[in-house]
């Protein structure tokens, strides 16, 4: 094929379409971050950055050498917050898959009925030190 003027386009389709598959499949991956997270309101940022290097002979341009960069930008996952509780003897962390978000909430599972009415039984709690 003959040369070509450089432009944007030609940029989108030159190579197979490589450059402009690229940006497609970046696209894609943002446009699908932000159905999976709606409710993360960071920025997704798709970047495209054009280096453009000359070749020169004794001060006189011949050519470019040309790169692409493509480059996105997701914000972090995050969990949700899970509260522990701690003892300061040892620096172990419990947790109380029940109730994750507060660690000395009593739980249904930890109330049982008496004759004198429901009572809270006891927290079985290793201890960590082995037998």
């Amino acid at each position: 094929m003959a040369l070509e003027q450089f432009t944007f386009d030609k940029m989108l389709t030159m190579d197979s379409e490589r450059v402009g598959k690229a940006l497609a499949r970046v696209l894609s991956k943002l446009q699908a971050d932000m159905a999976d997270r709606p409710d993360d309101k960071g920025a997704r940022v798709l970047s495209l950055k054009v280096s453009m290097k000359p070749v020169s002979e004794r001060g006189d341009l011949e050519s470019v050498d040309v790169e692409f960069i493509i480059d996105d930008k997701l914000p972090p996952m995050r969990s949700r917050n899970y509260n522990m509780l701690a003892r300061a003897r040892d620096g172990e962390m419990l947790v109380n898959e029940a109730s994750p978000e507060d660690a000395a909430q009593t739980t249904i599972d930890e109330v049982e009925v008496t004759e004198d009415g429901p009572r809270v039984k006891p927290r079985l709690v290793a201890t960590g030190g082995g037998a």
